[in-house]
């Protein structure tokens, strides 16, 4: 499983581009357009500000958790979508 976009990945497979997914984190936003009104949040990734069913707005390779490093990480090689 890559730690990245959770997708299950053959090793064999794994290229460049075949992992999409979010660097940064979703987050809530309050949408007030006057200070009295109680407008709902509105929910976006910090990291391009799409909303949570958006795919990813980067691109590289998979990486499991039995990689080196450990954790969750943007992996080496990354580029914008």
């Amino acid at each position: 499983v890559c730690r990245l976009c959770l997708q299950s990945f053959s090793p064999e497979e794994n290229h460049d581009g075949a992992c999409v997914y979010h660097p940064g984190i979703f987050s809530g936003l309050l949408n007030r357009v006057r200070p009295e009104e109680t407008s709902d949040l509105g929910y976006q990734w910090s990291c391009c500000g799409e909303p949570a069913d958006h795919p990813g707005c980067v691109r590289g390779r998979h990486r499991s958790y039995d990689d080196d490093g450990g954790g969750w990480g943007p992996p080496v090689r990354a580029r914008a979508a």
